[in-house]
């Protein structure tokens, strides 16, 4: 009971009901731009790939024994209105809803766990809030994405990944996960609206232009256990009048500053050069100090215990 491939059905079809189908098969209703309204049977457990691709289906509710939804099945549907998905949906595919530049709102499951590559990439969302199971969360997943103005992700997701949101230019506020440690290049990078943004504790890597030609973000402030920095990261901040970097920053990329009018740069280490004005109070160096101090603790512990676990074996 699998559906036949597109060039089995007419082009001219409206609707259709696969009420008794369990599977719908790789290209199955690709390209047939005159469906419009489609029913899916409560037995069906797989959407393939491109299974929708280039249709121009308006209104859509995925079954709830769906578990995954394939890379393209639904790419270049830019006349999508309105998209339920189900509690039980796991996966979402690559590029599985690119170009729905007509979905404005969208409830996303909290059994969801990945989101593939571009999967709404161009969309037309206006928010999103990703459940706090969700762990994998693709590159440029909702690149494009021009009427977002609000996104926020569970604390599952440990790698921000690139281009995220890249030309966002309408979102204004983005909650990261808590437990995120790394963020890839150009993640936010033309999010020109960006005013609120909260960088976690955890964080320790920062990749290439991540806020680069983020123009209206004021304020920003590094955390502490950042150590790496990439080139052009806050390129063309031209709204940026405070940023706090971290003393213990072992490595800033080339054009990391250029092109904003920054007037309070707080900073306590050495890898800015004499060229460039900071501000470190007596507080900030000790705050410096004391992390410093910590830190070598930390990898004293560390070496004591991996020389005590040896002299036991």
């Amino acid at each position: 009971r699998h559906t036949r491939y597109w060039r089995d059905w007419s082009s001219d079809v409206c609707s259709s009901d696969l009420n008794s189908v369990l599977r719908l098969g790789p290209g199955s209703f690709a390209d047939i731009t005159s469906l419009k309204s489609l029913t899916l049977g409560s037995g069906l457990a797989e959407i393939s790939n491109d299974a929708f691709k280039n249709s121009r289906i308006e209104r859509l509710t995925i079954p709830s024994n769906v578990r995954r939804i394939g890379n393209g099945s639904f790419s270049g549907n830019s006349g999508l209105l309105i998209l339920n998905l189900p509690e039980g949906l796991v996966e979402i595919g690559q590029n599985a809803f690119a170009g729905a530049s007509s979905l404005l709102n969208l409830d996303f499951p909290r059994s969801l766990r990945v989101l593939n590559d571009f999967a709404f990439d161009g969309s037309g969302l206006t928010r999103v809030a990703l459940p706090d199971q969700l762990e994998v969360l693709g590159e440029g997943a909702f690149r494009n994405n021009t009427n977002l103005q609000s996104f926020s992700m569970g604390d599952s997701v440990s790698v921000i990944s690139a281009n995220l949101l890249a030309g966002d230019s309408s979102v204004t506020t983005i909650k990261l996960s808590a437990t995120a440690r790394s963020i890839e290049n150009g993640a936010f990078s033309g999010t020109r609206s960006l005013r609120t943004i909260t960088l976690p504790q955890s964080l320790m890597r920062i990749g290439d232009s991540v806020l680069e030609n983020s123009s209206s973000l004021v304020s920003l402030n590094i955390p502490k256990g950042v150590t790496t920095i990439g080139s052009r990261v806050f390129a063309n901040m031209t709204s940026l009048k405070t940023l706090s970097l971290p003393a213990g920053l072992m490595s800033l990329g080339t054009d990391s500053i250029s092109g904003n009018s920054i007037t309070n740069l707080l900073y306590c280490g050495n890898l800015l050069g004499a060229s460039v004005t900071v501000i470190c109070t007596e507080d900030m160096k000790r705050e410096a100090e004391t992390d410093l101090y910590l830190k070598q603790q930390a990898a004293l512990d560390n070496a004591r215990i991996s020389v005590d676990s040896k002299s036991e074996d």
